[in-house]
């Protein structure tokens, strides 16, 4: 069967063309047959007269006349024949004696006559009482008559001496036929018009009046309306009519009667309470109720028709990777299929949902499978609470302090911690408040508007108060946890408390024995400086003044950055500062140096220090006591010339006196 559809003509306007056109050629091959048989038996009735017509001349020139007057009666005796071009008589020479046309007489035959053949014009061919005459190509008719004078008296033949020549044009025949065969087509025509006429009306008025009326009937026809189409008689168009009627009536009920099925089935979508959306065998979206739409974030509109993974996309909650759509799986196995566990649906705006859904796929009439449905429902609320509630029972169960209250605070649950650290037993705590109660600190700041659902916050971290049973006060870092419903009021507070009474005397203890070590070191007369990791992190007055800056321009710099690029010995500073006190020092515990350093104004500054290995804040570190010994350097450097100096005057002398005792001797 072909697929493309067959061509349909609209008979209203190609019958009548189709009728000219095979009228016109029906009438132009009559008329080409008809004149073709009238021509040539035309001709062939020529023909034979003007073989009559030589057998005439034959016996007027039997006749005995004189030759020239013979020769003048023949040739005027014919000179009005019908088509008549040329007769005339040559003589052996080839000139013209007697012709048709006067004026051709004593000219040469083979110039006045285009056509003639001239090998008859030779006299050896004569022969009397012969000649040949015939239709040739060109529609004439040529005959060549070999002409003698009457038989010689002792009973021999007479000589051919004249040729009678004739040329006679057959189409006048042609053009009187032509003219008598238009007018008889003209009146075929009008009559073969007239009846195509009564032809056409009467197609119009039974053939195309009804199917026209048909047409119109099918082309207003719309589902659920029935369509009536009135034609009189009993023929095959009436009948096809009523059929249509018929069908269109069928058609009608059926509709209604889906129209109905369909509203019912639109109805039972929209009541239902999940989502539901039914896909056909080639996986694409076919139906999908409004709670699908708000889910998936697809317009009906825009959703139908999409394939399903387009519209309902799955991925893993926990690892990120996408999921099997089910219902897919489902019309793959032809089994119902529950969705996994962590199961997130992304709506089209990237917005996600926990959902819990099942599929399972459609059956025809058949039992072969022809789509699936899918049906389900946002769980993210409750996916949300049974995850807090597993977080909050893990909790319970660490050594931390925990209360839950409600919005208004009142404590509804507490653990075991908490009681171990306040002394009140969880039948106590149910009693209590979380302000005034449990909690002293409401001056901490923001702590009394979260309490009090005052604070758009959803948690509150800080340092704070709680007073145990005996009435101590108990010094807590707490993180206060606001569980808001959908309207963004707060439900339920959970608070996770840390005893940090110790830690705060235990920092209290370390600042002031921090400060005792910052005053010992400031009451030192000697500079004293803190080192770490080749850093200064700790100074005293005494050391900041030795190099003429202040504390600030001091602590937080290396050794190397306030030192001299070498020391006095040569040796790299950044080299021997990280072999002497990262090394030596920590390895054994204490050392000497003598090291040289930069003043402020850039000037030079020698120091001597002494070093011993100290725990600062729990990490290695390295005391440095250390005294200027700059003058001191440039006393033994002066007390070094000098006594170069004075040693060298020694041996000047000694010399000296040598030389005055040789000179005595």
């Amino acid at each position: 069967m072909s697929k493309t559809g067959v061509r349909e003509l609209d008979i209203r306007y190609w019958l009548p063309l189709l009728g000219v056109v095979v009228l016109v050629a029906a009438t132009s091959a009559w008329m080409w047959l008809d004149y073709s048989a009238r021509v040539r038996d035309s001709r062939e009735t020529s023909l034979a007269e003007w073989r009559n017509n030589m057998a005439t001349i034959r016996r007027i020139l039997d006749a005995g006349q004189n030759q020239a007057r013979a020769y003048n009666d023949v040739v005027g005796l014919f000179n009005d024949a019908p088509g008549l071009n040329h007769l005339a008589v040559i003589d052996g020479s080839g000139l013209i004696r007697q012709a048709s046309q006067p004026e051709l007489q004593g000219r040469p035959a083979t110039a006045a006559f285009q056509n003639i053949d001239a090998a008859r014009l030779d006299p050896a061919r004569w022969a009397p009482r012969s000649g040949t005459m015939a239709l040739e190509s060109d529609a004439h008719i040529r005959g060549y008559f070999p002409l003698a004078a009457r038989a010689q008296s002792d009973g021999s033949s007479a000589t051919a001496t004249d040729l009678l020549y004739l040329d006679v044009d057959t189409s006048y025949a042609s053009e009187r036929i032509l003219r008598s065969l238009y007018i008889q087509t003209v009146y075929f025509a009008l009559f073969s018009l007239s009846s195509l006429l009564g032809l056409l009306i009467f197609i119009r008025r039974f053939v195309s009046g009804p199917i026209a009326e048909i047409t119109r009937g099918v082309q207003h026809y719309s589902p659920g309306a029935t369509t009536s189409i009135r034609l009189q008689g009993r023929g095959p168009l009436n009948r096809l009519a009523q059929g249509f009627n018929r069908l269109s009536e069928d058609l009608s009920t059926n509709f209604e009667a889906l129209h109905r099925r369909e509203q019912r089935l639109d109805r039972i979508l929209h009541s239902i309470g999940d989502a539901v959306i039914i896909v056909d065998t080639e996986s694409r979206v076919e139906r999908l109720n409004p709670i699908a739409e708000a889910l998936t974030g697809w317009p009906r509109a825009e959703a139908i028709g999409r394939p399903v993974n387009d519209v309902f996309r799955l991925t893993h909650y926990l690892s990120g990777d996408a999921m099997a759509n089910p219902v897919l799986h489902a019309m793959e196995t032809g089994e119902t299929q529950q969705l996994a566990n962590h199961a997130v649906l992304t709506r089209r705006d990237g917005h996600q949902y926990h959902i819990a859904d099942s599929a399972a796929p459609i059956r025809g009439a058949d039992h072969a499978i022809d789509g699936g449905v899918l049906v389900f429902h946002d769980v993210s609320e409750a996916y949300r609470v049974r995850e807090e509630r597993r977080i909050a029972a893990i909790a319970f169960d660490t050594g931390a302090p925990q209360l839950i209250a409600d919005g208004t605070g009142k404590v509804i649950r507490a653990n075991q911690a908490a009681s171990d650290v306040s002394g009140y037993t969880q039948e106590e705590f149910l009693s209590f408040q979380l302000t005034g109660d449990i909690f002293i600190g409401q001056d901490s700041p923001g702590l009394g508007d979260f309490l009090a659902g005052k604070s758009d916050l959803d948690t509150w971290t800080g340092h704070t108060w709680w007073r145990t049973k005996t009435g101590e006060l108990m010094q807590i870092w707490v993180v206060d946890t606001a569980i808001r419903n959908e309207a963004g009021a707060i439900n339920y507070y959970v608070i996770s408390a840390l005893d940090i009474t110790q830690l705060v005397q235990t920092t209290a203890t370390l600042e002031e024995a921090r400060g005792n070590y910052r005053h010992l070191i400031e009451s030192i007369h000697d500079g004293v400086a803190i080192i770490e990791n080749l850093t200064i992190v700790e100074c005293n007055q005494q050391f900041a003044h030795m190099l003429g800056r202040d504390r600030g321009e001091i602590v937080g710099h290396s050794v190397p950055e306030l030192s001299l690029p070498r020391q006095a010995d040569g040796s790299d500073s950044d080299a021997k500062a990280l072999d002497i006190l990262q090394q030596e020092v920590l390895a054994t515990g204490d050392g000497h140096i003598d090291w040289s350093m930069v003043h402020a104004c850039g000037r030079r500054i020698d120091i001597e220090a002494s070093l011993s290995r100290i725990a600062w804040e729990g990490k290695p570190a390295i005391l440095a006591t250390t005294r200027d010994i700059t003058e001191r350097r440039l006393g033994e450097q002066e007390w070094q010339t000098l006594t170069a100096e004075l040693a060298r005057k020694e041996e000047i002398i000694r010399l000296a006196s040598n030389a005055y005792g040789i000179a005595s001797w």
